[in-house]
């Protein structure tokens, strides 16, 4: 059984001319499809295998590195726009209203986990607000996607009783510049206090492959640790800086950087450094 407490939705937007349009979400149909993903820092393995039906992504097989399949993902539509994505016992249903997707909401089994909140300012998404069911037993869902690099941060200066998945509801502002979300600021309540989280975002010149993408993942910690699923974005994240702060004090701050190369403005790799260190994180394959 994977475990549940690092899935999460992973969100994009549909193609490299129209960032983060409110009337496009849900119809991910990117310039070039993705057909593998492999892991590249813990040796190289497929990781995804990307499977469509026509111009709709229609599965993700994902893979352990011992070359099994560890479990699949389903992509359900009314007509272009995606209505649920499930695996095992888990699901998404997306909500519109119109052509306007307003929100999400995540189940295991019949259980309702999380609600997500969309607004927006000027047809781009400008405020998203989560409230946990108090018996949520999946963890963290959607706030990996649409903050990434949050699990890793989230560690650093969580509880030794590892709560930091029991806040009871969250709202993240997001900040545009240009095509790209420049910056997110994220603040989180809990019990005995709040929690705020900024993160700041540098770009290069190269196309996000998954924009308007939506997925459940899990198991698959290496995400935490990258930003390529920053889902608005029409560029790839070079630079991001993270601010965590609790009860209005600041308590901690990192940076990462990353570089790529690319074919035809689109990553093949990934490479992190922490200013010491360079890591290879993940290698692409497209149709």
């Amino acid at each position: 059984m994977r475990k549940l407490s690092v899935l999460f939705v992973v969100v994009a937007f549909v193609s490299v001319f129209c960032s983060c349009n409110k009337e496009r979400l849900g119809d991910f149909r990117p310039e070039l499809k993705i057909a593998r993903i492999y892991d590249e820092a813990q040796g190289h393995y497929l990781r995804e295998q990307w499977l469509w039906n026509g111009n709709q992504l229609s599965r993700i097989d994902f893979y352990k590195q011992s070359g099994d399949v560890d479990y699949s993902q389903e992509y359900i539509y009314d007509g272009r726009r995606l209505q649920r994505i499930e695996t095992d016992d888990i699901h998404s249903d997306f909500v519109y209203k119109g052509k306007i997707l307003t929100g999400i909401e995540t189940y295991y089994g019949d259980q309702l986990q999380d609600t997500y909140a969309f607004t927006y300012k000027k047809n781009r998404l400008d405020h998203l607000s989560i409230t946990k069911n108090s018996k949520s037993i999946t963890g963290n869902t959607l706030l990996d996607l649409f903050v990434p690099g949050f699990d890793c941060h989230a560690a650093e200066s969580a509880s030794p009783k590892g709560d930091e998945y029991d806040y009871s509801s969250a709202e993240v502002d997001f900040n545009w510049v240009d095509d790209d979300i420049r910056s997110v600021k994220m603040t989180m309540r809990y019990p005995d206090k709040e929690l705020q989280r900024v993160y700041s975002y540098v770009y290069d010149d190269g196309v996000n492959p998954k924009m308007n993408f939506f997925s459940l993942l899990a198991d698959h910690q290496l995400m935490n640790n990258n930003p390529e699923n920053l889902f608005c974005s029409k560029h790839n994240v070079k630079g991001m800086y993270v601010t965590v702060s609790e009860n209005g004090e600041v308590i901690n701050s990192k940076s990462l950087f990353f570089t790529y190369e690319y074919y035809r403005k689109f990553p093949m790799k990934m490479y992190r450094s922490d200013g010491y260190d360079t890591l290879l994180l993940v290698s692409y394959l497209y149709q």
